[in-house]
């Protein structure tokens, strides 16, 4: 209990120095997508329609939101186990045993599920079904946590051994056990978020259950941590050495970018997925929030309803269409910026570039094609809800597409262009190129049809050479 207590210790006094170092992020910019967050949600809340969708399929969503949350913890999981790269390393050369190792990643999940477990109890007072500080609904919470937080560090070490030995037995169990999971997870979350869908007498046996549950996955990751962490980690870490844990391989992007490009690009989209600043995911939850917010329109009746047919040039102006554009646009925004935050977390270690022989071309290069995927699925999922919704004419679900597509390829580029500007003031080129990105993205939106086409592409084009340029001098400066 004494070197949990200071593995502990250490893990805590580490995330203090983390915060000493984002207090921007902590003090300012949280609280305010927390506040803006809230009111909207609260107002969708009361506004939306009261849809209530069965039981089994309440079960189905929830377990397959579950499912999510264990898919991607994977990555990091694994890294909190293994010590991939990380202090924690050093435990492995000292007299602390595997099941205090278990214990402190176990303890890190829990702390990570329980900030998902205060969102719960928001959702659950938005919508009605129950106070936040409700005493009944923190029986079902705890067991969630300790089931979504055991089923990621057991997805995790399945993970890297089936990777290992590819051991047919070994995953089908694990297959087995994660549904189990996801079930049981599934009907707790159900019991915080909707009491009132599950049978009368139930709501006791399925805390048991759920309890029961997490003492035996507990059991059950102990054993198989202490019999596969031995064999596993030198392959883990030579998974990661090699890079093939990472989802975006430089030897894929080759075949469509320069080499040098291909390495940056697939370096910054790595360090994206395990999440390098607490900016990704606050652009994940605006970007969820603005995609909930355009279903939200589209289904709620709050959109001026259309009197006659629409013509084929008429069609572009539907309000559902305009509602589809302008979420584009928002959304792809919403994601660019990152590499404002991106580039500001590299400015220091632009040596490596420099000593790599990369030139200021390429790294504008790999920024804009940063801003591109990173916002990619902004137009595929806009343009999704809206025609899943049935508020565009049949007729009209292929322009439709193309205008978001083109939309993003404008917003994303346009941002993309400004990614070297202020360099060591990621929050002034944040608002620059949120301001930029999303007016010229709604002015092109609304105006694209008379003209505007040309002049945006003459725009970007012109803004190519300055790029080129700011990346060539952070380069060489360092952003000094």
């Amino acid at each position: 209990m004494k070197k949990l207590r200071l593995v502990i210790g250490a893990s805590v006094r580490e995330q203090a120095r983390w915060a000493g170092q984002h207090l921007y992020t902590l003090l300012i910019l949280s609280p305010l997508v927390l506040g803006i967050s809230y009111a909207t949600l609260s107002r969708l809340a009361e506004e939306s329609p009261a849809w209530q969708p069965s039981l089994r399929l309440s079960l189905l969503l929830a377990a397959g939101f579950v499912c999510s949350l264990v898919g991607l913890s994977l990555s990091r999981a694994s890294t909190e186990l293994y010590h991939l790269r990380t202090p924690e390393s050093i435990l492995d050369a000292l007299p602390v045993g595997l099941a205090t190792q278990l214990h402190a990643a176990l303890l890190k999940r829990i702390m990570r599920t329980a900030l998902f477990g205060l969102l719960l109890l928001v959702v659950r007072a938005l919508t009605g079904a129950g106070g936040f500080f409700d005493a009944r609904a923190l029986p079902p919470l705890a067991c969630l946590v300790l089931i979504v937080a055991l089923s990621q560090l057991n997805a995790a070490l399945n993970w890297i051994h089936w990777g290992h030995t590819r051991q047919g037995a070994a995953a089908a169990g694990a297959v087995l056990t994660s549904m189990v999971s996801a079930m049981s997870a599934g009907a707790l979350l159900l019991l915080i978020v909707r009491p009132g869908v599950m049978p009368q007498g139930l709501t006791r046996w399925l805390i048991i259950i759920g309890a029961a549950w997490a003492c035996a996955l507990y059991l059950l990751t102990r054993t198989l941590h202490a019999r596969w962490r031995a064999a596993d980690i030198e392959y883990a870490k030579r998974l990661q050495a090699g890079g093939r844990l990472s989802a975006f391989g430089a030897q894929v992007l080759t075949r469509r970018f320069e080499r040098a490009v291909a390495v940056q690009l697939a370096r910054d989209l790595q360090l994206t997925l395990r999440a390098f600043s607490s900016a990704v995911y606050v652009a994940l939850f605006i970007f969820a929030l603005l995609l909930a917010a355009l279903l939200t329109v589209l289904v709620t009746g709050w959109l001026p309803a259309v009197t006659r047919e629409p013509g084929w040039f008429e069609a572009t102006w539907l309000p559902a269409v305009m509602a589809a554009k302008i979420a584009c646009v928002l959304m792809s925004a919403a994601c660019s910026i990152l590499v404002a935050v991106l580039v500001a977390y590299q400015l220091p270690h632009f040596w490596l570039e420099r000593a790599t022989g990369a030139t200021g071309r390429q790294m504008w290069q790999t920024k804009l094609w940063y801003t591109r995927v990173m916002s990619l699925l902004a137009p595929l999922l806009a343009w999704f809800v809206t025609v899943a919704t049935g508020a565009v004419p049949f007729f009209y679900m292929l322009p439709l597409l193309a205008e978001c597509v083109w939309l993003w390829w404008l917003v994303s580029t346009l941002i993309g262009a400004l990614s070297f500007e202020t360099p060591d003031r990621p929050e002034l080129a944040m608002v620059l190129m949120l301001s930029s990105g999303a007016v010229f993205g709604l002015f092109v939106t609304i105006f694209w049809p008379i003209g505007f086409v040309p002049f945006a592409t003459n725009v970007i084009r012109g803004l190519t050479e300055r790029g080129e340029q700011r990346a060539r001098f952070c380069l060489l400066t360092e952003g000094d």
